[in-house]
């Protein structure tokens, strides 16, 4: 499947004192007038074909689609693998959920809502009407289950678990020729046989366990549609004594470096009221970005895993520009759209610390987005009017 956009993605966000949500075009820095349906209330985690897939706390699931309001809805919160139970007269321990280790713990609904599903991915495009409407499958990522996968269809009455005798935490999942693949944190990947959905299979296509160790790992589809690649994105912490706890980091900076050329940032704390924002501390940020092109001698290992050389590292993506976040990594060639930078990767803040009030009450997530540039390995920061609450996500007209 070509995950080359024709128009570049605008990012849903709030700009500081704006109570809507817009598009943000990053190349101009601008925002446009219209009104986007985009509930600051529910949780994103995927964007592809102009379609966003939501969790909410209560427990629906839904894939909306901003621009006209429309709605799919999916198999509820409640159906998912490990989720025992959800009990709304207790306030604070909502959810009982099942860790694979075995443990269960009682978590509120918006710790829930937020954390339980880490990413997904959609088969196809829900306006397709060329396609029966049996084709779109939905695949997510799930976290108590050590991140394990999940799938359903529109009309489902719940979400089918695949399971294998090894527990694997994947960290991406993607639809190409007519498969889902999963990336696993050691840079695995494995293929997801849909053929029989009661009996659903999972088959390594091989590993990488010497891999460099990152934060996050995108699994994407080269701009021909015929390659699969691997995009890793690295984060630096402070410390808890670090002076520079208020600040954020620098329009640029190397690789590697301590310190960073200060300036002063404003970060939202989550909330439903007014949109009144707080000054905050930003704990991380993106220090950099590698990618990487999967290397097999032909396409047997699509089927049957042989021919796998591994992944090949490359230091340059071309005349185009990748957008990666909470959606599936769309390639923007920089030919048709000269505003946007070659080889550069536009990125958003998709962790989810905000999920974790006893570990800061000051560390709030949504801030970290800009542009880096493969050749110099320098970030560019978006405009800081983008108000971090609720996170941004970028969204992608249907090819």
């Amino acid at each position: 499947m070509l995950r080359q956009s024709a128009a570049a993605p605008c990012l849903l966000c709030r700009a500081d004192g704006d109570k809507d949500t817009r598009c943000y075009d990053v190349a101009e820095q601008q925002f446009h007038d219209d009104h986007v349906d985009f509930p600051v209330d529910k949780t994103c985690r995927d964007s592809a074909f102009g379609w966003l897939f939501m969790v909410q706390q209560t427990p629906p699931v839904f894939l909306l689609n901003p621009l006209t309001g429309n709605q799919i809805p999916l198999p509820p919160l409640t159906t998912f693998p490990h989720v025992l139970a959800y009990r709304p007269e207790k306030p604070g321990r909502e959810y009982v959920l099942r860790y694979g280790s075995g443990k269960t713990y009682a978590h509120d609904k918006k710790y829930t809502e937020k954390k339980y599903i880490v990413r997904a991915a959609m088969s196809a495009d829900p306006d397709d009407s060329s396609k029966e409407e049996e084709e779109l499958v939905v695949m997510a990522i799930c976290f108590c289950s050590n991140f394990s996968l999940a799938f359903c269809k529109p009309g489902d009455a719940k979400w089918t678990p695949i399971t294998h005798q090894a527990v694997i935490p994947f960290a991406d999942v993607a639809f190409w020729k007519g498969k889902f693949y999963a990336l696993d944190h050691n840079g695995g990947v494995y293929a997801c046989d849909l053929s029989n959905p009661d009996h659903p299979e999972l088959s390594l296509r091989d590993n990488e366990l010497d891999l460099v160790v990152s934060d996050t790992r995108y699994l994407v589809i080269s701009p021909d549609g015929d390659e699969l690649m691997m995009v890793t994105r690295h984060i630096c912490v402070s410390p808890e004594n670090d002076a520079l706890f208020d600040r954020k980091y620098a329009a640029k900076y190397n690789d590697g470096e301590e310190e960073k050329e200060a300036v002063d940032v404003v970060v939202d704390e989550p909330d439903d009221d007014d949109g009144a924002a707080t000054t905050s501390v930003l704990t991380y940020w993106t220090s950099k970005f590698r990618v990487f092109k999967l290397i097999a001698d032909d396409d047997n290992w699509i089927n049957d895993g042989r021919g796998w050389k591994g992944w090949d590292e490359v230091d340059s993506i071309g005349d185009f520009a990748l957008f990666v976040g909470f959606n599936s990594p769309t390639f923007v060639s920089t030919e048709e759209h000269p505003e946007l930078t070659a080889n550069s990767i536009y990125f958003i803040d998709d962790v989810t610390h905000d999920c974790y009030p006893w570990w800061n009450e000051k560390r709030y997530a949504g801030h970290d987005m800009g542009i880096y540039n493969l050749t110099t390995g320098t970030i560019q920061p978006f405009s800081t009017s983008i108000r971090n609450s609720p996170m941004p996500v970028w969204i992608s007209s249907p090819e």
